[in-house]
Order: C-alpha cells, then sequence, then structure tokens
C-alpha cells in the first residue's frame, strides 16, 4: 500500500485529503469515484517528536527525584533548588530545574 494525496473544495474551502491504495492506477479510480481532484504519491508524514513539558507537577517533581516528600520539595523551592513557574494556581517546577537537581548540579 502506497499514501496519496488528492484535492478538493468543500463548503468553499480547499481541503488536501491523504488514502491509500495498492498502485496509482487504483488511487486515480479512488479519486474519480469520490470526485476529488488527484495530486500524486503523497510525501512521508513528518514523525512528530513528542514534546517534553517545560514544567512538572509537584507530584511528578517528586517521582522523578526519588520519592521525595512534599515538605522537601518545598523546601527546595524556598531555598532556590528547583524553581517554580511563576503566575500559576498550581504548584509546577520547570524542568530545567529538575534535571539540574537530578544531575546534580545544583
Amino acid at each position: 500500500m502506497k499514501r496519496y494525496s488528492a484535492v478538493m473544495v468543500r463548503e468553499g474551502t480547499l481541503r488536501k485529503v491523504t488514502y491509500e491504495a495498492t498502485s496509482e492506477a487504483e488511487a486515480q479510480e479512488i479519486a474519480k469515484l469520490w470526485d476529488i481532484g488527484f495530486a500524486g504519491e503523497a510525501a512521508a508524514e513528518p514523525t512528530i517528536k513528542s514534546a517534553e513539558p517545560e514544567a512538572f507537577s509537584l507530584e511528578d517533581a517528586q517521582r522523578m527525584l526519588g520519592g521525595v516528600s512534599r515538605a522537601t520539595i518545598y523546601r527546595w523551592l524556598e531555598f532556590g533548588r528547583l524553581q517554580r513557574v511563576r503566575d500559576t494556581r498550581r504548584v509546577l517546577i520547570t524542568r530545567r530545574s529538575v534535571t539540574q537537581l537530578a544531575v546534580g548540579n545544583n
């Protein structure tokens, strides 16, 4: 199976359609059947790298730092060993400060 693309107009908007077929001839037949404009073989879809969060919840930070207590997290915040994301209702600990503390740079 290969991926093919086509275009169509729906409610005044140009839309791109991607579908699979065993050959280009079959892809053209499908496009004709669906009344869409055949565009050719589709480009490979880019792989999406899962983004790491920029901050962790208090519970996630505790787990990542070896199961330390909430009190320890708050103490490290107070003494500057961890940084909190400002202007949030929840306690969110920056990824950078957790990483630095975990590898011993803080």
